[in-house]
């Protein structure tokens, strides 16, 4: 096996492109594949790569897990396996809990079995043996595990995939060389892979340092599992001379600053896809970011920051099942009214949900669903009284004419509203396809059919395919009756996933987190949000999972992944011609100051040559 070390940057992207024109010369279509830490390092190593004199022919540039879901999900499928998608997985997780679990509660045991699902036999016992809390969590795995029969998920791909690499001939010539570029870290699964290629002379490891030990921690891990000699010298630790910190009054200033860097360097002949506006997590820049690029007329591209309960029709699924699971209240059923371009089933026509709002206020509709239908009709009533009260003559005809308006909408809200609560009414268990049919009928009812969506953004469109998706696959769970609060609860933990990306990736301003931005070069970098707490990352210790079983297993710590953070974070300064490390001096959400992150303060302490304290970032 050939490994390389590297600096991040532009000598990153030639040891690469030198690899590639090594392993296909004499032979330009030997088949070449890129392994990349994410998807959009593959898109930028396929663009880098596109962009030399020889171009780029039979070179795919993927991460692993895509790869081997290319090579050999078809052939367990064939063999009559079944993938494992997320809702059959939390499924099997909250059958194998003793007790009904809180959806908080169920979101901690299927976060915590992440790492497990990538674990050997072997690591899971040593985690059980380690700590009492943790025999317990291994054990509802274990559990988990035996329920879903043949179903398979991304680690049993990579397993099956490691396993194909040693017995298939053919498929180690159909794949050629794998060149391993810029891993920050890997699962034991992906090691698994990538020992296989080893072993068969396949593989070609581009390994990248940052110069710092402790950031460089998980790709020295690597090596050594991979039987890598470490070089006794790190790397020259990448220059940040070009690195700027820019204080802010809040998150949405701190957005506008961002914005206007882009629109200033645009004017100075810099192209779009030269920059990138980055954060630790995409709640909450990542939707202010969205917003007011969208108002400023600034293109972008990254993974979407709303999840799909945030979308249309997620917001109008989640609003129905309150509804049916709760007492219904006037605001709950004005905002399900408004939750998108509502339909009225008795006319087809749009329902006036603004004037709707009105009304329900004007009628006295408070709380509990089965008062509504009476309150209107008392509504209409006095309003039938009033009419009769008024003079025929001139002076009252407007009077007339606006009690009139009053009496027809609320009829037409009487009839919507009685119609709504009797497509509420369903038996309190049913099967999972009967719970998905109905859903899907209410869909049909009050926001029409599928042809409907074509009038719809694109966004929301998109949004609604991967949702009728969720659908279907919680509607093939099994026979089994369940109750409208577990279907509402495993269709909500579904709807917490995020979008689809958005954008086309180097056509607009790359916006996304610091660990999505590792592997691609941007010449002109914001990054958003460090404050202290969130550079680095606060993580308390798992419950489920503690550090301590963790580490017994070989399984990620906390200091594991405080490390891949950091990693990346220097990967990307060091891959950039500029950057702007961005905070803001008080956080709305908790009502208090924000301080600068301690690697700023770090770095500002180097750079003036005396201790800095973070007061002094913010004065």
């Amino acid at each position: 096996m050939e490994t390389l070390w590297t600096a991040y940057g532009p000598r990153a992207a030639q040891t690469l492109a030198e690899a590639v024109a090594r392993v296909q010369d004499g032979d330009p279509l030997a088949p070449v594949h890129v392994a990349t830490p994410n998807r959009y390092a593959a898109l930028s190593a396929r663009r880098m790569l596109a962009g030399r004199p020889r171009g780029l022919a039979n070179v795919r540039c993927e991460p692993l897990r895509q790869l081997a879901d290319l090579l050999v999900t078809p052939t367990l499928i064939a063999g009559g396996a079944q993938p494992l998608g997320s809702a059959r997985w939390t499924h099997a997780v909250r059958s194998a809990l003793s007790t009904r679990p809180t959806p908080t509660a169920l979101r901690a045991f299927v976060r915590a079995f992440v790492d497990l699902r990538g674990a050997t036999p072997a690591q899971l016992d040593a985690v059980q043996a380690s700590d009492p809390r943790a025999a317990t969590t291994v054990a509802t795995f274990r559990k988990a595990r035996a329920t879903i029969g043949n179903a398979f998920d991304g680690d049993d791909t990579l397993a099956a995939f490691a396993a194909r690499i040693h017995a298939d001939s053919q498929l180690r010539a159909d794949l050629g060389t794998v060149i391993l570029w810029l891993p920050n870290g890997s699962t034991p699964a992906e090691t698994e892979v990538l020992q296989a290629l080893a072993d068969h002379h396949l593989l070609i490891a581009i390994l990248g340092l940052t110069g710092e030990d402790e950031a460089d921690a998980p790709v020295r891990t690597l090596a050594t599992n991979l039987g890598i000699s470490v070089p006794a010298i790190a790397a020259d630790r990448p220059t940040l001379d070009a690195l700027r910190i820019r204080r802010a009054p809040d998150p949405e200033e701190e957005v506008r600053a961002a914005l206007r860097t882009v629109l200033t360097n645009l004017d100075a002949g810099a192209a779009l896809h030269d920059h990138a506006i980055l954060m630790r997590k995409l709640d909450p820049y990542g939707r202010i970011v969205q917003e007011q690029a969208a108002a400023a007329g600034i293109p972008i591209a990254g993974p979407d920051a709303r999840s799909l309960r945030d979308t249309m029709l997620g917001r109008f699924m989640v609003t129905v099942l309150n509804l049916a699971l709760h007492s219904m209240h006037r605001d709950e059923y004005v905002a399900w009214l408004t939750s998108g371009p509502l339909l009225d089933p008795a006319t087809n026509e749009r329902a006036r949900a603004t004037r709707w709002d009105q009304l329900t206020r004007a009628a006295g509709l408070v709380a509990d669903g089965a008062t509504f239908v009476p309150t209107l009709d008392a509504f209409i009533a006095q309003r039938h009284i009033d009419l009769a009260a008024t003079s025929p003559d001139d002076i009252d005809a407007g009077k007339r004419r606006a009690i009139t308006r009053d009496i027809d909408e609320a009829s037409t809200l009487r009839g919507f509203t009685a119609t709504f609560l009797t497509d509420l009414a369903t038996p309190e268990e049913q099967p999972w396809s009967a719970w998905v049919a109905w859903i899907r009928t209410i869909v049909r009812t009050y926001l029409g059919p599928e042809s409907r969506r074509r009038a719809w953004p694109d966004r929301e469109a998109n949004a609604a395919l991967r949702i009728d998706a969720i659908l279907e696959a919680l509607g093939n769970l099994g026979p089994e009756s369940v109750s409208r609060a577990t279907f509402g609860e495993l269709l909500g933990l579904e709807l917490d996933g995020s979008g689809e990306a958005i954008g086309r990736f180097g056509t607009g301003v790359f916006v996304g987190r610091v660990t999505d931005a590792t592997g691609s070069s941007f010449r002109h970098v914001t990054i958003l949000g460090m404050t202290d707490g969130q550079f680095p990352a606060v993580r308390r210790d798992d419950p489920l999972l503690p550090d301590r079983a963790r580490r017994a297993g070989g399984l990620t710590t906390r200091a594991d992944r405080r490390a891949q953070d950091r990693h990346a974070f220097l990967a990307t300064t060091a891959a950039s011609a500029t950057t702007i490390c961005s905070f803001p001096v008080a956080d709305p959400r908790r009502q208090r100051k924000a301080l600068p992150s301690r690697w700023l303060v770090h770095w500002a302490s180097e750079q003036s040559a005396a201790p800095l304290g973070a007061e002094a970032l913010c004065g």
